[in-house]
């Protein structure tokens, strides 16, 4: 083998020897990517389907945002919570709904050109029995993640909200 061939290979083995050290360390990831956020949205999805308000919030930081308009007929809500009081009203949510099911589509995802945040936008239908009656709520929601501590985080939840 020629000496620059030699110099070579010894320059990459030392390069894959180093990342490779790197990613022993257990360090915290420091950006995040495209295939991260459907697997928070779906874990979100089965906290709903499970009517566990804690594994919904799991992925959401301390302080999130979330806020909610609500059409129903001629009425329309506005709601903004945190992340505590969001918990709080799907425990008492839940105790109201049966035989819900939820079925997320159109999912759209774009990460930041640095790395630490992302967006989302998705349509999620739910069909629920509130006081006897079957109905389904039609949401457009809309989601900001954030690498916050080697964790990505839902920091900001905005949701449309239309229940027929």
């Amino acid at each position: 083998m020629k000496p620059k061939c030699i110099l070579v290979l010894a320059f990459v083995l030392n390069l894959m020897l180093v990342d490779c050290s790197l990613a022993q360390t257990n360090q915290p990831a420091s950006i995040l990517f495209r295939t991260q956020i459907p697997d928070i949205l779906d874990s979100i999805d089965r906290g709903l389907t499970n009517k566990d308000a804690a594994a919904v919030v799991a992925r959401f930081s301390s302080n999130a945002i979330i806020t909610a308009t609500i059409v129903e007929g001629q009425r329309t809500d506005k709601t903004k919570n945190d992340t505590d009081s969001y918990r709080r009203s799907l425990e008492a949510g839940f105790q109201s709904f049966s035989d819900c099911q939820f079925a997320r589509k159109d999912v759209a995802i774009q990460i930041a050109a640095d790395g630490r945040t992302a967006t989302s936008s998705s349509v999620l239908t739910e069909t629920f029995r509130f006081d006897g009656k079957i109905k389904q709520a039609v949401t457009k929601e809309s989601a900001t993640f954030e690498m916050i501590e080697g964790k990505i985080l839902l920091t900001a939840m905005n949701s449309e909200v239309t229940i027929e």
